[in-house]
């Protein structure tokens, strides 16, 4: 019986010796398990960091396009505000020129056939001649005789015509 006892008692110790090995090694496992996990995670994460990192420089400079951009955009949006009205503007006083242009010429064109009528009804009426001086359109001046040749003795009298 003290054998089968002191038999027992040697493999009772072997096998709690054997327990505490196979709990270290599962220990040992499980923690080579987490370990490689957070090894895996820890290379993932430098990776992103990386990537992070170089995307920075890109995604600062893209940052920097759009602000420049919008910018210029709202610079753009304000200025054709300006422009459009000044457009506008323009456009309102080339209208008022044209209706002045042709209201400058339908009294060009009744000042002329007045004037060919009075030289007319001279010519008719008062037996004079009329002679202009310059052959220019804008000199309106001539010269009118009171007989049918003009010379300086005849009298003649220079008007605008």
């Amino acid at each position: 019986l003290q054998d089968m006892g002191a038999s027992h008692s040697s493999t009772l110790v072997t096998l709690h010796q054997d327990v505490d090995s196979c709990v270290c090694v599962c220990v040992c496992v499980c923690f080579k398990d987490q370990v490689d996990t957070l090894t895996f995670q820890n290379h993932s994460l430098r990776d992103r960091a990386k990537r992070c990192e170089e995307a920075l420089p890109r995604s600062t400079h893209e940052q920097i396009w759009l602000t420049y951009l919008s910018t210029v955009s709202l610079a753009v949006g304000y200025g054709s505000h300006h422009v459009s009205s000044a457009l506008r503007q323009l456009s309102e006083e080339n209208d008022n020129l044209q209706k002045y242009l042709e209201k400058e010429k339908e009294e060009k064109k009744h000042l002329s056939q007045t004037n060919e009528e009075l030289l007319w009804w001279l010519q008719l009426n008062a037996g004079v001649s009329i002679i202009l001086h310059s052959t220019n359109p804008s000199d309106n001046y001539c010269k009118i005789c009171c007989s049918n040749t003009c010379s300086p003795a005849s009298g003649s009298l220079t008007i605008g015509c």
